[in-house]
């Protein structure tokens, strides 16, 4: 025998793949994104809110550092909305940014509880 067939062998290639994710799991990701979403863009705030809302709109607008520590990968990450949503004001492109983050957490937990329930995954909840 080959040091390649055993390799085969052992690692279980010459059988059938099946996917990670089924079709199920990813339907669960979307419609649990879709749903929290809407229900974030329904209850975003218009304009700035109090606290720190507009230190950090001003930071993501300009792509600056806003105070310490100054949350880098969320100014640029919020900047990206502010350049491609040309919608209402600054303050409210981020908040969409805020709503776009938290609906896709929310959708990936959606995708690791699906696929974690199957009755095969050897997974016990």
């Amino acid at each position: 025998m080959s040091f390649n067939q055993t390799l085969k062998e052992h690692f279980g290639l010459d059988s059938e793949r099946k996917a990670l994710y089924r079709k199920v799991d990813w339907l669960s990701m979307g419609l649990t994104f879709l749903i929290a979403f809407i229900g974030y863009l329904i209850t975003l705030a218009p304009d700035l809110t109090l606290e720190d809302s507009g230190e950090l709109a001003v930071g993501s607008f300009y792509a600056g550092v806003p105070h310490p520590p100054g949350y880098p990968v969320w100014t640029i990450y919020s900047w990206l909305f502010t350049v491609l949503v040309p919608i209402s004001n600054v303050a409210y492109r981020v908040a969409i940014s805020s709503a776009f983050a938290s609906a896709l957490s929310c959708g990936l937990i959606a995708l690791l509880i699906s696929r974690g329930s199957q009755s095969n995954s050897g997974v016990t909840l």
